[in-house]
């Protein structure tokens, strides 16, 4: 009778894809895995831990670590240090590995088009590596850049994305988060710069001007110390820039699901293996297959792992993979001997080389089927949302797209129909959609406001946006469209923090502790990078996976997720609706210590970094203290003290009740409402994406001129003069830095360079955030124009008023939410195709200069 089943129902009966007391959870097409019952799953809530689990499970390897990355950076530090060697570096821990014992190290890194275009950097993380094998080595490291050209449709576009960490078998580590520079975060999301903490590299931001050159200390650190040099060249500076936070999820699993991330690393790296350049591969490169395993004394060990019962947890391994690449995999597929049963063997025998003609796209069967078993919210953090929205001005979703056939993975419909079911049913349901205020990079770079105007369509301004479905489904039954705001809430987060900057040497770069330039308060946002979803604290989906086509409709990149449904604290719940669900223990938890993560009740205020620290450890004094620490532990008193707002118990025991849901959205447009009292710049309903930028207006001070008394002879010197340069008249120097008063306000002109240094102090803050009274130290510092005395005002002479803003902040922030403003960027025109890009992740430009406006056009 069995026979008679599709391929997939016959599959299920060895591990049953139905939770029948809450809903339909897991992909049940063409799956790549089936659920695997007996796995434990430990939230990894910062990228601090993450990379500190990663750390411990990889030294207890004892023969192999898998790893998969859409970017590495060899030199990343995996655990903070004191030691100025930073011996807990990635190359430092897998040498350690391979030195000491016999354990294999295979790393698949997305082969870019070149290091720094879109900027992974893979060819310098390969060759860092594969230089550490030694003679007398008992272990050994190998690896593979997979080019799209090995299997995706577009050798341009697409990317391999999956991010995994499989040791021995037994541990899986799986989420969102690279081994890469930039992940590395706390609960504290600090914005300052702390280059202790921070070194080189990690001193990230895309969207930032890099302009400042590597110290002494840095460049001790490169030559003696094996750090990669700065990526573009350059770094931001720590004294006047942020550096931008990064939200992401990670999650460990122990069980026999981790044989099946096992699985997927055998056969990617065997299809890659198989179309390399004979030219990169040697020994190490081997085929990864049955022999080699047993050679390696592990088989054994996967095989009782794929029937060992570790934890309470059901749990699928999805992915997203194209048929091209599915060819190259049914290559080899000695993997399916060690599933224990025979007639599993056998069906998946029959079922992959069925299903190989079709591009595998099992996170967007589950997203779906998660989606349409939600019976009180949804909630999703994702990098990119952009789903089919009908159209918006000259644009039609349903002609462009991965294969030029239209946006199609539907999930924006798959909300809204879920939305509109429960407007009929008149029950309480709630999407909760956090995301980037806008993609890595400057908002004047066209790979960065192109996905941030599809994101945007999807949501709002599309005829077939998520928003405007909620309105026709409100006015199907009498209801104002206004009433969307019931059903829909779109957030991203943001940080601020104040800074110092200093003067530097211009041959050294290192900063003169004795000249302070000025002060700043300064603001970025906190880049969400996660890919979850999670529905009625019953399962979530953590992995690499985007809410857009690339990532779901199997054409595009590789990805890999999790879809994670515990058997272990089931509970009968209401979470704000008549209607109880029943929920369990790890959704539930990972919800709720998300929620107080970004509610900011897990700041450690001892943990931000005070700027004025850096002189400090020079010996050299401040002469006024900053307003320190920026923020402190969230409170009840604040999130009741907001109209509309609630306690932090009540969010988080009734997430989808309309109080709590008001609650939550007077808070985050409260949030919004405070940054821009202070801001001038920070992302609002500008009519285009590049206007924050036009703010940028004073010139950055590279380094003080040391040859020059007199900063009127200076500017009329045709080296330093900017008017004289080509190409750069008055008109055009008042268009993009403001007026060449700005330059006079330094006492001793700095050393610009060219165009590209102007433009990154950060703006001046609103005018009641302004002062023209300056501290004596900083009167000082305007009148003497000896060597280093300077002080950087704005055209009319006044300041950051520090004090004042960091106190207004901090007494007004609550958490880190902010509401997402969905007009911004109305008026910027579109031609060409929108979805064509070519990252996912970083910038192309890594180094736009933040003053280059007015070019948000292609």
């Amino acid at each position: 009778m069995n026979d008679q089943l599709a391929l997939e129902a016959q599959l299920s009966l060895y591990g049953d894809t139905v939770c029948r007391d809450t809903g339909q959870y897991f992909c049940n097409t063409r799956p790549f895995s089936t659920p695997r019952f007996g796995n434990k799953v430990s939230l990894l809530k910062s990228g601090e831990e993450a990379f500190h689990q990663i750390y411990r499970a990889m030294k207890s390897a004892n023969y192999f670590v898998w790893i998969a990355d859409w970017q590495m950076s060899h030199d990343v530090e995996l655990v903070r240090a004191a030691d100025p060697k930073r011996p807990n570096r990635l190359h430092h821990l897998i040498e350690q590995i391979i030195k000491s014992k016999p354990v294999q190290v295979r790393v698949l890194l997305y082969g870019s088009l070149k290091d720094t275009v879109p900027g992974t950097y893979d060819g310098q993380a390969k060759r860092k590596l594969e230089s550490l094998n030694k003679q007398g080595y008992p272990g050994s490291v190998a690896v593979i850049l997979q080019a799209p050209t090995t299997g995706q449709l577009d050798s341009i576009d697409y990317s391999h994305h999956q991010k995994f960490v499989v040791i021995d078998g037994r541990i899986g580590f799986i989420g969102g988060i690279d081994m890469a520079n930039g992940r590395w975060e706390t609960p504290n999301y600090d914005i300052i710069v702390d280059p202790e903490r921070f070194v080189i590299n990690e001193m990230y931001n895309p969207g930032a001007t890099k302009i400042r050159g590597t110290t002494s200390r840095e460049e001790k650190l490169i030559e003696d110390f094996d750090f990669a040099k700065p990526w573009s060249g350059h770094l931001i500076d720590e004294g006047c820039q942020p550096r931008m936070p990064w939200q992401d999820v990670h999650i460990k699993i122990e069980g026999p699901s981790v044989v099946d991330i096992h699985r997927n690393f055998v056969r990617r790296w065997n299809m890659a293996r198989s179309t390399a350049s004979i030219w990169d591969l040697d020994s190490n490169h081997s085929y990864i297959d049955k022999n080699w395993l047993k050679k390696l004394k592990v088989w054994d060990d996967l095989e009782a792992m794929q029937a060992a019962q570790s934890g309470s947890a059901i749990v699928q391994i999805v992915r997203s993979v194209s048929s091209n690449h599915l060819f190259w995999e049914n290559m080899r597929l000695d993997d399916l001997e060690l599933y224990p049963n025979q007639r599993e063997r056998e069906l998946w025998k029959r079922c992959l080389p069925a299903w190989r003609s079709s591009h595998q796209d099992n996170i967007l069967n589950a997203v779906k089927n998660c989606i349409r078993s939600a019976d009180n919210y949804v909630y999703i953090e994702t990098q990119f949302f952009i789903t089919g929205f009908g159209r918006w001005g000259n644009q039609d979703s349903t002609k462009f797209g991965n294969q030029d056939n239209g946006i199609r993975n539907g999930v924006g419909d798959e909300l809204a129909s879920r939305i509109g079911f429960h407007i009929k049913a008149k029950t309480p349901f709630h999407v909760y959609l956090v995301i980037p205020a806008h993609p890595e990079g400057s908002p004047d770079s066209g790979a960065v406001w192109k996905q941030q105007w599809l994101a945007l369509a999807s949501i709002k301004h599309g005829d077939k946006s998520l928003i405007n479905q909620i309105k026709k489904s409100l006015k199907g039954v009498g209801r104002s469209p206004d009433e969307w705001t019931q059903y829909l809430t779109v957030l991203n987060m943001r940080n601020f923090g104040a800074t110092i900057q200093y003067a530097r040497d211009p041959d050294t770069n290192n900063e003169d502790f004795q000249c302070e330039i000025g002060r700043y308060v300064v603001s970025e946002q906190i880049y969400i990078h996660s890919k979850l979803l999670i529905v009625d604290d019953a399962v979530a989906i953590v992995g690499s996976a985007n809410t857009n086509d690339r990532s779901l409709t199997g054409n595009g990149d590789t990805e890999i997720a999790a879809v994670i449904v515990d058997t272990e604290g089931v509970e009968f719940r209401d979470l704000g609706s008549p209607y109880k669900v029943h929920t369990r223990k790890f959704a539930r938890e990972l919800r709720k210590q998300l929620w107080r993560k970004h509610f900011g009740f897990d700041i450690k205020d001892s943990d931000y970094f005070n700027a004025g620290r850096r002189a400090e450890r020079a010996s050299a004094s401040v002469p006024i203290p900053l307003p320190f620490p920026p923020r402190s532990k969230t409170t009840d008193d604040q999130m009741t003290s907001i109209p509309g707002g609630t306690t932090i118990e009540r969010i988080l025991e009734k997430p989808c009740a309309p109080d709590v849901v008001r609650a939550i959205q007077s808070i985050a447009a409260h949030n919004r409402k405070i940054y821009e009292q202070v801001f001038t710049h920070t992302p609002r309903n500008f009519r285009q994406f590049d206007t924050g930028l036009a703010f940028f207006k004073i010139p950055y001070p590279l380094s003080v001129d040391q040859n020059s008394r007199n900063s009127l002879n200076r500017l009329n010197d045709p080296v330093y003069n900017l008017s004289s340069r080509e190409g750069v008249n008055d008109e055009k120097l008042k268009s993009i830095n403001g007026t060449r008063a700005a330059l006079y306000n330094y006492e001793i002109t700095p050393v610009i360079k060219n165009e590209d240094h102007l433009g990154v102090i950060p703006p001046r803050l609103q005018t009641d955030f302004m002062t023209k009274k300056l501290a004596p130290h900083q009167v000082a510092a305007a009148a003497n124009i000896e060597y280093g005395r300077r002080q950087v005002r704005y055209e009319d002479g006044s300041i950051h008023d520090v004090d004042k803003a960091m106190r207004h902040l901090k007494n007004k922030l609550v958490g880190f939410f902010v509401e997402a403003p969905l007009n911004w960027g109305v008026e910027t025109k579109i031609s060409g195709d929108p979805t064509k890009h070519l990252t996912v992740d970083v910038a192309v430009n890594m180094d736009v200069p933040a003053h280059q406006t007015n070019q948000a056009t292609t």
